[in-house]
């Protein structure tokens, strides 16, 4: 129960830190929000550069690094566009009038 309780934690911090860049985000469109905000998340984590280098650096050929590390990336992009959409949708639903 612990673990489940304290996994909640990444996705309470993706939604507080596109709370707070959300009108900066929207200005390029929901879509590309969702995607930069993907790179940021990922970036945030040392997903990005860091573990396929390593992976790389550990003797992995550099397309095994990007297959193992591309599952990784897809669980961030999911989350990405689940906040930024699913935000946005909420914002629309409480009658706010939601960022162009």
């Amino acid at each position: 129960y612990v673990a489940a309780m304290t996994s909640i934690e990444m996705g309470l911090g993706a939604v507080g830190l596109y709370y707070f860049g959300r009108q900066k985000f929207l200005q390029i469109g929901r879509f590309k929000s969702a995607l930069m905000f993907s790179v940021l998340l990922l970036a945030l984590n040392g997903r990005l550069i860091r573990q396929p280098l390593m992976d790389f650096v550990i003797g992995n050929p550099w397309h095994v690094a990007l297959v193992q590390n591309a599952f990784n990336w897809l669980s961030w992009i999911l989350m990405a566009f689940i906040v930024v959409y699913g935000y946005e949708y909420v914002v629309t639903l409480t009658d706010k009038k939601p960022l162009k």
